[in-house]
């Protein structure tokens, strides 16, 4: 069975260059903005639902998504108001839209994918034994990218951190996953594919620490025997570029990063240059923006929340929800 759901992460703590007024899932090259090449990719891959996570700049990048047209797959909103808690509580707040059995895929939304890596993400099945799956880069040239470039010119002012390394083990298992691992043979590429224990894991880190990132929930997988991972280089000629690569492209003045290479920055403008052409959507229903309140109760597999969903047409309404 297909993988048919995702959920895109866009409401992650800010950043630089992330401001309120332009975030950087807004960046564009020739009109196209990163996340909308995103969904267009979701959507070519054969995701017939994509949950967005919203953040700072909601309002923005709601607007871009419902100015676009994404056929037969529908995009659903959910406003994350502790997202200054990190990639933790901004994939928490989506608890309630998936259910316990569901498979579904993690993507970052300051990212950029050919389709065909997203495609082949959806044709993974999770097994008993198997939580998450990781794409991994673990070709020599990104690895000795992230120990050389990258850390001469990051690690001195102290963001050395930011990317997040990966430690393979036998039979496609990850021994360890993390942004301070002292060795490592390959980098998260921003992709995975993941059941609803992700969420256990979450509320457990979320319990006893007020910032946490995914990757931490990654790790406790790890240690438990949980996660495996998919290389980019099983899907011949699909590329990826992440948030630096994005931030460094020359639409966007004055942020470039010197650890990145020309033409990571010229495949990323082509890859933006080629999204398919977007048109208005129709008229044909109301979208729903979903905003979650405080959790009222908590079963096994479900969370009680308060909720309000402003409809487009007929204004607030408030309710409680149970998933």
């Amino acid at each position: 069975m297909r993988v048919t759901s995702a959920l895109v992460a866009a409401a992650a703590r800010l950043s630089t260059p992330d401001s309120y007024a332009n975030p950087r899932q807004l960046i564009q090259v020739n009109g196209t903005p990163v996340i909308i090449h995103l969904l267009k990719g979701l959507q070519a891959a054969g995701i017939l639902r994509a949950v967005v996570t919203l953040g700072h700049a909601a309002s923005l990048l709601e607007k871009a998504v419902r100015a676009e047209h994404f056929g037969a797959m529908s995009v659903e909103f959910v406003l994350c108001h502790s997202w200054k808690r990190g990639h933790a509580s901004n994939i928490m707040a989506s608890r309630s839209m998936f259910g316990p059995d569901e498979p579904f895929i993690v993507v970052m939304s300051d990212h950029l994918f050919d389709w065909r890596l997203i495609e082949r993400m959806t044709h993974i099945q999770l097994s008993a034994s198997t939580d998450a799956v990781v794409l991994i880069d673990d070709t020599p040239e990104m690895v000795e990218w992230a120990c050389g470039a990258h850390c001469d010119e990051h690690c001195k002012q102290g963001h050395c951190q930011v990317l997040v390394k990966v430690q393979r083990a036998e039979k496609n298992q990850v021994a360890n996953i993390g942004s301070r691992l002292p060795f490592f043979d390959a980098l998260e590429a921003g992709m995975y594919v993941v059941n609803s224990r992700l969420f256990e894991v979450l509320h457990e880190l979320l319990a006893t620490s007020i910032y946490c990132k995914l990757c931490d929930a990654m790790q406790i997988l790890a240690e438990r025997g949980r996660i495996k991972y998919f290389s980019t280089a099983e899907v011949a000629g699909a590329e990826w570029y992440g948030e630096l690569t994005i931030c460094s492209l020359p639409e966007v003045a004055g942020l470039s990063s010197r650890a990145v290479k020309p033409e990571w920055r010229h495949g990323a403008a082509e890859l933006l240059r080629t999204c398919p052409s977007l048109t208005a959507p129709p008229s044909t229903k109301d979208s729903v923006l979903y905003e979650l309140g405080q959790c009222i109760g908590e079963g096994s597999f479900s969370v009680v929340i308060t909720a309000e969903a402003q409809d487009c047409a007929r204004g607030p309404q408030h309710g409680v929800g149970m998933r």
